[in-house]
């Protein structure tokens, strides 16, 4: 699910048991975005892959997370 209030923008993803998923945040640089509340960075599960674009690129394993940045 996601959701824009003011000039935030939230994700909140679920990603199976024994599962990883791909995940595309829009934005111009990792710090620019926190899940659930801390810096994308330090976030238990989360990792950077690649920026693409206009999109920050990460891998993240199973479990519930909640990402959020500004809007442009």
């Amino acid at each position: 699910a996601w959701n824009i209030k003011e000039n935030l923008m939230q994700w909140d993803i679920s990603v199976p048991c024994n599962t990883s998923a791909t995940v595309y945040i829009p934005a111009s640089s990792q710090d620019k975005i926190t899940e659930s509340g801390k810096q994308v960075s330090s976030a238990e599960g989360v990792q950077f892959v690649k920026t693409e674009g206009e999109y920050v690129v990460f891998e993240v394993a199973s479990g519930n997370y909640s990402f959020t940045t500004e809007t442009k």
